[in-house]
């Protein structure tokens, strides 16, 4: 079924109505099964913090993304070219928040030598400078979908460079913005991402291919120890190797839905697909429901109760029966969730 399932949104959109007492589901099929970790999802939270480069709404004790010489060459979690002498040398903790308007991002990385920017007249590429440089590769159905609201790149890289005090910031597009400062063991970044700048509207439950490379140079080391770098979280160099953000609720968990079509005759059947992200603590999922956006229509479940353990990924499927006296009109497609 994946081969041809046509993904709409986080809240899938489908064009049919029910007559309230026909909204049974007997003939309706729903199926969970859980698929993996989220070893290769970034789990993003929501929340709004001022970016201010003090850092103070951020915690960084279940950091989202870890590199260090562990997380990069016994976990295989990321890729170094050339690695650094340790981490003294070069580590670093990073989070994420989302609202809807911006991603924002913390990092806080350790840097042994910092390639001082006085007088900066043009900045080159971050890769020449000690940097945290983002990389998105925006999907096709968010860029290209009905939230797409720019054209951007397929592939988008925002260079987060530090900068020395009195110096002035690496100019970002699209109305990105960071703050940079020095710290006593290297330094710390932060920054506002508007999602202007990926081409889409946010939605919860939204994936997006990322990853972040911690660039660092070293001016007073030798010729072959004076630039390393980490990229991670990524099983390789491609962009399909790239992990993902999702962007959770607030309780914590994250899901999108796709469907066979896009609309459905009275009588016939849907199929769908879809993954469940849960990263905070366990979540009951009752079912779905098909819920009419007008207040004269109704809401229709099929049931498919389970407990989702945190830090899982879950997949569903099945088939969504219609009944025959439908007739037409706008409802969505969502996970219900309860005690």
């Amino acid at each position: 079924m994946r081969h041809y399932c046509r993904r709409i949104a986080s809240l899938l959109t489908i064009l049919f109505v029910f007559g309230q007492d026909a909204m049974r589901a007997q003939d309706s099929v729903c199926t969970v099964a859980e698929s993996g970790d989220l070893t290769w999802v970034v789990p993003v939270l929501p929340g709004t913090p001022v970016v201010d480069g003090e850092l103070n709404e951020w915690t960084f004790a279940r950091p989202a993304v870890s590199a260090t010489t562990r997380t990069i060459r016994d976990d295989r979690l990321g890729w170094e070219a050339p690695g650094p002498q340790g981490d003294d040398d070069l580590s670093a903790v990073a989070q994420l928040q989302w609202d809807d308007e911006c991603l924002y991002l913390a990092a806080r990385v350790t840097d042994d030598e910092l390639a001082e920017t006085t007088g900066q007249k043009r900045w080159g590429s971050p890769w020449a400078h000690d940097s945290v440089v983002v990389r998105f590769r925006p999907p096709d159905w968010l860029t290209q979908g009905p939230r797409a609201v720019a054209k951007v790149p397929d592939d988008v890289h925002l260079g987060l460079s530090y900068y020395s005090a009195g110096a002035d910031s690496r100019p970002l597009p699209d109305g990105c913005t960071y703050i940079a400062a020095k710290t006593d063991t290297g330094y710390v970044v932060e920054a506002s991402l508007p999602f202007t700048a990926l081409g889409f509207r946010p939605a919860t439950g939204d994936r997006i291919p990322f990853m972040l490379i911690f660039s660092d140079i070293d001016p007073g080391k030798p010729a072959d120890l004076r630039f390393d770098q980490y990229g991670i979280p990524t099983r390789g160099f491609g962009p399909r190797q790239l992990a993902q953000i999702r962007l959770l609720c607030p309780d914590g968990y994250g899901a999108d839905l796709v469907a066979g079509c896009k609309s459905v005759r009275p009588g016939s059947r849907l199929d769908f697909c879809g993954t469940i992200d849960v990263a905070r603590r366990e979540v009951r999922l009752l079912g779905l429901d098909v819920v009419a956006k007008s207040e004269a229509g109704g809401t229709w479940r099929v049931d498919c109760r389970r407990a989702l353990a945190p830090g899982k990924r879950y997949e569903l499927s099945g088939t969504l029966a219609i009944p025959a006296d439908a007739g037409s009109g706008d409802y969505v497609l969502r996970p219900a969730f309860g005690p």
